[in-house]
């Protein structure tokens, strides 16, 4: 079943050395193509096959949708409370775990206001399988305040409204699974940040992710902000991983 995998999880940030040893410190699988194809059975790639194709069909008006790509993108949280900071990616992460990641330089910075975020991982599982884009940059859809007024059907595949998981838990994830080149980064053709409609408002603020002068940022701004640089990562979860048995980690 290896073949199902898309070549972005074959070859994803996860098995960077970095990531990968800290994974192991929390308890965490190395999501392999072997794990991975043995953790998820056929139906849930065939399923994220679809709504791969699901939701470029109806997103495929949007501005930048030539340029975004939708895909699997892997996230966890750990039932575990271990020491290891990567037991969450939500929380500001230390510096050591995106050694290999040259583009990061700097500490991770997150506004004080931001507290724990919300998850959408499934109970007890390792690891959750879900569809967004998983390119450089999203979708340009207007403001916080257009998207969450807009109507149900403009944002629905498969009877979920993917402005649910527009969150920073999965915008962290893909911050880690993209290895080297860096998603919302000043140094790709154009800089962007990504909203969080899917969060709650802090002090009537929308958070938004981006990277910016080789540090990791979660920062607050204005609901009202549609300028072309704000992006959104329409998104729908597929399925919770199987228990299975894990070897030792790998080479990586």
């Amino acid at each position: 079943m290896t073949n199902q995998l898309p070549d972005h999880l074959r070859r994803s940030g996860w098995l960077a050395p970095s990531v990968a040893s800290s994974l192991t410190s929390a308890g965490i699988p190395i999501p392999t193509a072997d794990y991975l194809t043995s953790a998820f059975d056929a139906s849930a790639w065939e399923a994220a096959a679809a709504a791969t194709q699901e939701l470029t069909a109806l997103f495929s008006d949007a501005r930048f949708a030539d340029t975004a790509t939708f895909g699997p993108l892997m996230a966890y949280i750990a039932e575990n409370d271990v020491a290891d900071i990567l037991a969450d990616v939500r929380p500001p992460l230390p510096r050591n775990i995106r050694r290999d990641q040259p583009e990061v330089t700097q500490p991770e910075f997150s506004d004080e206001r931001i507290g724990i975020t919300r998850n959408h991982c499934a109970d007890g599982a390792p690891w959750s399988l879900f569809v967004t884009i998983t390119s450089e940059a999203g979708l340009a859809l207007g403001s916080y305040d257009a998207i969450v007024a807009a109507s149900v059907e403009r944002f629905t595949v498969r009877g979920y409204d993917t402005r649910k998981l527009m969150t920073l838990q999965l915008w962290k994830a893909l911050t880690l699974q993209c290895g080297t080149t860096m998603p919302d980064c000043e140094l790709r053709d154009s800089w962007t940040f990504t909203l969080f409609p899917g969060e709650e408002l802090i002090d009537a603020a929308v958070i938004s992710g981006t990277v910016l002068h080789g540090q990791v940022r979660q920062r607050l701004g204005k609901t009202t902000r549609g300028i072309k640089s704000a992006r959104v990562r329409p998104a729908v979860f597929i399925a919770g991983a199987a228990d299975v048995a894990t070897t030792a980690a790998p080479h990586v």
